[in-house]
């Protein structure tokens, strides 16, 4: 199967979030723990009164720092796709059943045989083949047709779990 793709800033944010989707997840757990936690031992610990505004203070600061960072995790990514500039040209994919490659429009060519591969992940934006040493190969499903996005799925559950 051979198909051209076009990778947009989103279409990139969208694939880092898939790939760190379970770190995200408990990243979020974590800091909401620490938030409840630090709303307890405030609230019990330093007894300033019902309803003192230093009961909320903590929190708030908590609060503020996790939507702080993941406003500022988009802007990050959105700042890595463009230094990166041979992500945002066409590419030419090809999937075998010996492997995957990518060619883009600058010229250069990534080639993963399916060893090396270590699974797949789909959203509604973006299907990714994630390798074993951290790379992450991006196709849009803007690009694709639907006939098409069946046979990407198709030949991916042959030749790799999905996560």
């Amino acid at each position: 199967m051979e198909f051209t793709t076009r990778t947009s800033e989103r279409d990139y944010v969208a694939a880092f979030r898939l790939r760190l989707r379970t770190l995200l997840i408990v990243f979020n757990a974590l800091f909401i723990f620490l938030l409840v936690s630090f709303y307890v031992l405030f609230a019990f610990a330093f007894d300033y009164g019902v309803g003192s505004p230093w009961d909320y203070l903590l929190p708030f600061i908590l609060l503020m720092c996790l939507l702080g960072f993941r406003m500022y995790l988009p802007h990050l990514m959105g700042r890595i796709y463009g230094a990166r500039t041979n992500q945002q040209g066409e590419s030419v994919n090809e999937l075998t059943s010996n492997g995957v490659s990518k060619k883009s429009t600058e010229g250069s060519l990534l080639y993963f045989p399916w060893t090396v591969c270590k699974n797949w992940r789909e959203s509604q934006r973006v299907v990714i083949v994630i390798a074993e040493f951290g790379i992450c190969l991006v196709y849009p499903k803007a690009c694709l047709s639907t006939g098409q996005q069946d046979e990407l799925r198709g030949i991916l559950t042959a030749a790799l779990p999905k996560k």
